[in-house]
């Protein structure tokens, strides 16, 4: 998006792990969300309320706060749910892309889900649902370095392609655990 000419701005609760120091390293806006006095802790990991840290309401009521005009929103937090959208978007009179991999209820102008073969038809009343490995969310490197390797490849070597990708939280540690399995 920067590329194409749009301004871009990240907005992210401060707390323990955060990245807000990378983001502004790379020289983006950022919008910094208060922090809390006392963290939530998940009580599993898939308690995704409690990865937002606040109740999604105050979220939503300072994302909007901070923002005086905005055309697009992109989220990816597994804790944003449907009602934070609308909020989002009718407050802000603005667009919603959700980048989802669980194929749950949005309010959203765009779905975005890279997982191997989900189907459009898995997210209802979405008007543009993109899906699958043609729409994965990967640096521009790797189609370059792609480009480099294929034509010097023999078709008597195989070799076995893996990607291992546990997304932006690995909480358990679940990536070293697959790496065992496959090595």
């Amino acid at each position: 998006l920067k590329q194409q000419g749009y301004e871009i701005t990240f907005i992210c609760r401060q707390q323990k792990g955060d990245l807000i120091d990378f983001i502004k390293q790379r020289k983006y806006q950022i919008i910094v969300l208060k922090a809390l006095h006392e963290p939530v802790i998940p009580k599993c990991e898939p308690d995704y309320e409690a990865w937002l840290q606040v109740p999604w309401q105050d979220d939503a009521n300072e994302l909007i706060a901070q923002l005086k005009t905005v055309d697009l929103v992109i989220v990816d937090h597994y804790g944003i749910v449907q009602e934070w959208e609308s909020k989002v978007r009718k407050e802000l009179s603005c667009r919603i892309l959700s980048i989802d991999d669980l194929v749950r209820q949005h309010d959203a102008d765009f779905v975005l889900d890279q997982t191997l073969f989900r189907q459009v038809k898995e997210y209802k009343n979405i008007p543009n649902v993109l899906v699958g490995c043609d729409y994965a969310l990967l640096n521009q490197q790797f189609s370059f370095y792609r480009e480099q390797v294929l034509p010097h490849q023999t078709k008597s070597i195989i070799m076995p392609k893996v990607l291992v990708s546990m997304g932006g939280v690995d909480q358990p540690n679940a990536t070293l655990m697959v790496l065992k399995r496959i090595v």
